[in-house]
């Protein structure tokens, strides 16, 4: 019980064009349309894989990074999109281990002054840095529910781990839910079940499901417990933790990977267009073109953006339906004192709110990438929409600086896509992130460029590897 808020109280440059001295005639070309952690690397699988095999072009025209990056704020760093990650999440901590950096864990953080689960201003629960007074207050109000919640956690890890072994035989898959399939039938399960549902089936309280599970769903995917079971799980594996950074800043993940590019092409591609000979013509924003042999779609097709055209594909090809609707998150950062007597608490670290209509869904406090807490308190709130000055006058009695990153951070599980779309949108044509629609998180996007590297570079190298079937007669809509 030591650790059942850890979740808490952890909570997410334009390169210039370089081209690398390699270019053999008869490499394959690889495109990859997006510079985020999935795009990066899935240039530096392909790179291992394929060598001097590839020629891999990257475009990003804004931040290589995407989603996983950080703010400054009085001349310190705070991670801003992707901000954590879990022990076990093989990908990302081959990658720390690979460049040569170093994590932090939560539990480093020892400015604990305890986690409130609120509804608006009322305070329903409220822990403390004693486990053992923890430990009973959490048996008060919510039974056997939180001893029920490491098995039930433990029981998903060691389903998911199951994706790294297939990794390692070189398998891919087509689709998400062939991938987690082949891993386990039941994480299919988890797309077509509802957070709540699974968890009453498990036998948890209502109460734990609306209060707890409600407080991870908020402060992960500002969303609420009636998302599918799978990305729920993700939200609630990180109660047990435990849960990593890296020291510095995420952002040196993708940047490092996409090191492994040949070029970088700080432009945005707006066409992507089938030829004759099966290739792909790109057209960039700035008129560019150039032809791969395959590409990787590492950037998510969203409502009410600019997405990428397809051009001179057969009639069935239906791209057009994979455009999903992406949840508005507001990340603001505040230096200053807040009115603790706003939040119904005389002090906290953290406050987590479930009401689904309040204007803030969680607030905690922050040290910076380096692990430091500077003198005067910084915060992050989530909210759905801009807080006002006016808000934020009566959440703090003093604002010394502030900034705000407004993003389209995660799918809005409640539209469709009800059910996440295939990873081949057409023979050797990608899309990285149809896996989030199964879960958001900086590992998934891994897992993904994982999967797609093993596809191509079994192409190209002419492997067969010996892999699991995908059966999805279960359900229908796969």
């Amino acid at each position: 019980m030591a650790v059942y808020w850890r979740i808490f109280l952890s909570a997410s440059l334009v390169n210039i064009c370089c081209t690398a001295s390699r270019k053999p005639q008869d490499a394959k070309r690889i495109g990859i349309i997006g510079g985020g952690i999935g795009g990066c690397a899935s240039s530096l699988f392909l790179r291992d894989a394929l060598r001097n095999d590839a020629y891999i072009v990257v475009y990003e025209a804004e931040n290589i990074s995407g989603r996983v990056r950080s703010v400054k704020l009085k001349g310190n760093e705070y991670e801003a999109g992707g901000s954590i990650f879990h022990e076990k999440n093989e990908l990302c901590q081959r990658l720390v281990k690979r460049f040569g950096l170093k994590t932090l864990k939560d539990e480093d953080d020892n400015n604990n002054q305890g986690t409130l689960i609120n509804y608006g201003s009322k305070v329903l629960f409220r822990s403390s840095d004693w486990s053992v007074f923890n430990a009973m207050k959490a048996f008060y109000r919510y039974g056997f529910s939180p001893l029920k919640l490491k098995p039930w956690v433990d029981d998903y890890i060691t389903k998911f781990a199951r994706i790294y072994d297939l990794f390692g035989r070189n398998c891919s898959y087509s689709r998400p839910s062939d991938l987690m399939f082949a891993a386990d039938a039941e994480l299919v399960d988890m797309f077509f079940l509802s957070l709540t549902d699974a968890m009453r089936k498990a036998g948890f309280g209502e109460l734990f499901i609306t209060e707890v599970a409600g407080a991870a769903m908020r402060v992960n995917y500002n969303q609420e417990t009636s998302v599918p079971a799978f990305v729920g799980s993700i939200s609630l594996a990180g109660m047990e933790g435990p849960l990593h950074r890296v020291k510095g800043g995420n952002e040196q993940l993708p940047h490092l990977a996409c090191r492994s590019a040949d070029t970088i092409s700080p432009t945005r591609v707006v066409s992507v267009k089938l030829l004759n000979d099966t290739r792909f013509q790109l057209v960039d924003d700035a008129g560019q073109t150039d032809t791969f042999d395959f590409v990787v779609l590492a950037s998510p097709l969203v409502r009410d953006r600019t997405n990428v055209e397809f051009i001179g594909f057969p009639v069935h090809f239906t791209a057009g339906d994979w455009v999903g609707s992406y949840q508005t998150t507001v990340a603001t950062f505040v230096e200053g004192e807040p009115n603790f007597e706003y939040f119904g608490s005389s002090a906290f670290s953290a406050a987590f709110n479930i009401d689904p209509n309040g204007r803030w869904s969680s607030i905690g406090r922050l040290s910076t990438v380096t692990g430091n807490f500077p003198q005067m308190p910084v915060w992050k709130l989530f909210s759905r929409a801009s807080l006002s000055d006016k808000s934020l006058s009566e959440m703090f009695l003093r604002v010394t600086a502030k900034t705000e990153v407004d993003w389209k951070a995660y799918p809005n599980y409640s539209e469709p896509p009800h059910y996440p779309p295939p990873f081949m949108l057409h023979s050797r044509l990608f899309y990285l992130n149809a896996v989030e629609w199964a879960g958001s998180a900086m590992e998934m996007s891994l897992i993904a460029a994982h999967n797609i590297a093993n596809a191509i570079s079994n192409e190209i190298l002419g492997l067969h590897p010996q892999c699991p079937l995908a059966a999805r007669t279960r359900h229908k809509d796969l």
